[in-house]
């Protein structure tokens, strides 16, 4: 009887220590940490800070656009040809970094316990879709708004040079149906007239192609399965 009680005695604390260690095991593996190690290395960086400053220099030639309108700054006008070019550099500008993958390179190091695993990971220049938006919108708006000041320019200082004399809001009707293609029963009657609408007319098309390029070419890149690096423990 004695060594049945000391063996069903002996069982209870073999499995109160089972459970025991059990009890303190950690559920879901041991605790990960990640941290960057090294430097980032970005990739393209001229083309990003040339898209950057590109933004803010059309961003202030359209303010200067819709002011010329409201009220004319007379031989400031070049200001808006100026705006146009920079606008069709900035339009092209993402499509181009997304085309050679701009972007910043990390070096991540992950802890597991006592084991750890090193990684390479990429961030996109244009990670998000509001981040192409923005200087597509921005070129385009900046175009509109320039071309409007060209033509309200060209049509108060040489009289006849289209068939009624543009108001502002007329030039941007004008700036607007010629962007789009669209018909307008504003006619350019001098040479001057005809090679602006002409050369609006080139860029609305070209503009479109990008536009629709870029948003492509994004969405192309980010809805595609991306390859993990492999990991290196040491």
């Amino acid at each position: 009887m004695e060594n049945s009680s000391e063996e069903s005695q002996g069982l209870d604390r073999l499995l109160g220590r089972l459970a025991g260690r059990r009890a303190a095991k950690p559920r879901g593996g041991l605790p990960r940490e990640r941290f960057v190690t090294g430097e980032a290395r970005r990739e393209h960086r001229g083309l990003i800070a040339s898209r950057r400053t590109l933004t803010v220099l059309v961003s202030l030639g359209l303010v200067y656009a819709c002011v010329d309108l409201l009220f004319p700054l007379g031989a400031l006008g070049a200001i808006s040809a100026l705006t146009v070019a920079a606008a069709v550099v900035l339009l092209v500008t993402p499509l181009s970094e997304i085309a050679l993958g701009a972007g910043t390179h990390y070096e991540v190091q992950y802890k597991t316990g006592a084991r750890q695993l090193r990684k390479q990971r990429f961030e996109p220049s244009l990670g998000r879709f509001a981040d192409v938006l923005l200087p597509l919108i921005v070129a385009l708006l900046a175009q509109l708004a320039a071309f409007s000041s060209l033509h309200a320019w060209l049509s108060r200082g040489f009289a006849g040079s289209y068939s009624e004399a543009l108001s502002p809001l007329a030039a941007v009707y004008y700036s607007l149906s010629t962007f789009s293609r669209a018909a307008v029963d504003i006619v350019p009657l001098s040479d001057g007239a005809r090679a602006l609408t002409g050369v609006q007319a080139i860029l609305g098309w070209l503009a479109g192609a990008v536009v629709v390029a870029t948003i492509l070419a994004w969405l192309i890149r980010n809805l595609r399965p991306r390859r993990t690096s492999p990991a290196t423990a040491w």
